[in-house]
């Protein structure tokens, strides 16, 4: 199990992303996989907004629920593996936290044997702050200067962030990219900075709630 995006704003909806496998020098088939998620135990108020899903790893396999997510009647051949996702709403009210949300043992039935496999897990930050950027002008062509306009807001129902910072790194973008100009010191907040050539660091910004920069 995996979560799509590693920060979400309270009120906002987040993908999680299942796979199952079954190992190819596996004996037989896997029949009756199923694990449940309980949204609840991980936050308060956390619900499923997608719909439910049928035949999605074999036929008569589902996926339902709202504050539990329940997956059963699973089947895979050996070698076999099946992706699902399902929709999640984190509510509006949520204070700034980092959960951890977790899957029940995966359970099935191989060679007429009960059988389990490890828990699923994944973290999430929920935060109001939200970083965005974008390339200027889009298509930017070999050889010519373009424009990385960073977009950082602090939700309205969040208190005032403060030493916030972060990087990015050019050259994982394109090799030999680098920074030619950088803003002036308080930018985003008195102190606020951001260093590097190839490799930005970002410093010491400051939002109010309901604000941007």
């Amino acid at each position: 199990m995996s979560i799509a995006e590693d920060s979400i704003v309270p009120g906002s909806s987040v993908t999680m992303q299942f796979n199952l496998r079954h190992i190819a020098n596996a004996s037989s088939d896997a029949t009756a996989i199923g694990f449940s998620l309980d949204l609840n135990s991980a936050l308060s108020g956390m619900v499923v907004t997608s719909s439910s899903q049928n035949d999605i790893c074999g036929n008569g396999s589902s996926l339902s629920g709202t504050s539990t997510l329940t997956f059963s009647g699973g089947t895979l051949s050996a070698g076999e593996e099946c992706d699902f996702n399902a929709t999640v709403q984190i509510p509006s009210g949520a204070a700034p936290s980092t959960i951890t949300i977790s899957t029940s043992t995966i359970a099935a039935t191989v060679d007429s044997t009960a059988v389990t496999s490890p828990l699923g897990s994944d973290t999430l930050l929920i935060s109001g702050l939200k970083l965005t950027h974008e390339f200027i002008p889009q298509p930017a062509f070999a050889g010519e200067s373009a424009t990385i306009r960073y977009t950082l807001t602090n939700d309205a129902n969040f208190p005032a962030a403060t030493a916030i910072q972060f990087t990015h790194s050019l050259t994982s973008v394109i090799g030999l990219m680098q920074a030619t100009s950088l803003p002036t010191s308080g930018f985003c907040g008195g102190s606020s900075s951001i260093t590097g050539t190839t490799n930005l660091t970002a410093t010491n910004l400051e939002l109010q709630p309901g604000t941007s920069c």
